[in-house]
């Protein structure tokens, strides 16, 4: 009888922490998805030759955002104190994501209005600006 006790106490831990590992594995691939997203756009902004790299760059991240956008809404939403107090197993990847996201707002984004505003004459790069304000409504 100790023995079946002991086995299923063992096998109620394991499944315990099974349940504890994937408690927020959709939430983890959404900030996870949302920081490789910026953070590659960032990338972009840093490397760029030319205004196709930008067109390009902004086109990869509007179809990154048309998935995320409305994901990582939900999880914001669902969770508003995971930016200042996240749980032990999210932790690594809402650093990643508060470091991207900062990355992306005070340099990246500014970069690309700048760069946009010395080439209003850009059909293809205004259209794409313009295509991620309608997705990010």
């Amino acid at each position: 009888m100790r023995r079946i006790t002991f086995i299923a106490a063992i096998c109620l831990l394991f499944s315990f922490n099974a349940f504890a590992q994937n408690q927020f594995t959709y939430e983890r691939e959404v900030i996870d998805g949302m920081s490789a997203a910026m953070e590659k756009f960032s990338q972009s902004m840093e490397e760029y030759n030319s205004s196709g790299d930008i067109v390009k760059a902004v086109k990869e991240l509007n179809t990154a955002l048309k998935d995320l956008a409305p994901k990582i809404r939900e999880v914001g939403e669902k969770y508003p104190d995971w930016g200042d107090n996240p749980p032990a197993e999210l932790e690594s990847s809402m650093e990643r994501f508060l470091k991207a996201s900062e990355k992306f707002s005070t340099e990246s984004m500014p970069a690309l209005f700048n760069y946009a505003n010395a080439h209003s004459e850009d059909e293809a790069l205004m259209e794409e600006i313009t295509r991620m304000g309608e997705i990010l409504q």
